[in-house]
Formats: C-alpha cells, sequence, structure tokens
C-alpha cells in the first residue's frame, strides 16, 4: 500500500469510529432512533432552559471576544472538523 491508500483506510476507519460513537452517545433511544436534540425538545419548555441557565448563572462566565480573522478561521476549521457526512 501507499502512504496516500494508508491515510485513507485510517480516516475510513476512524470516520466509523467516530460515526458509532456519536450514534452511541446522541440517541436517547436507540431502538426508535430518537436523537438527544429531539428527545429535549419534546420533553423540556423554555422555562426549563431558563431556570437551568440562572441557576449555573452561566452568563457570568461570557466575556466578549473581539472576532479576529484568525479567530473566524480556526472556528470555521472547527466546525468542518465536527461536520462529518
Amino acid at each position: 500500500m501507499t502512504l496516500e491508500q494508508d491515510f485513507d483506510t485510517f480516516t475510513l476507519g476512524q470516520y466509523l469510529i467516530i460515526k458509532a460513537l456519536m450514534l452511541n452517545y446522541y440517541c436517547a433511544d436507540a431502538n426508535s432512533g430518537l436523537l438527544l436534540k429531539d428527545w429535549f425538545v419534546q420533553e423540556t419548555t423554555i422555562d426549563d432552559w431558563a431556570e437551568f441557565l440562572k441557576d449555573y448563572d452561566l452568563f457570568s462566565v461570557y466575556k466578549k471576544k473581539e472576532w479576529t480573522d484568525q479567530r473566524i478561521k480556526k472556528v470555521r476549521d472547527l466546525i468542518k472538523q465536527m461536520t462529518i457526512k
């Protein structure tokens, strides 16, 4: 095998592992295929989320940052890496 073929095999293997992990961790019910995000929409309300944010005071940790070209590029790269099709 060439280096390129080895890399393609490695990335395919890694993709399959990541996809399996995503199914295990993101499915609320594997039998029905109900995703966690859909479960949260069905089982929680906006008031629940507002109470959660207030109880844990999540807004106090926010610090305003300027969006520089470098930060935008890093966020784009991160999103590209996280989205698997």
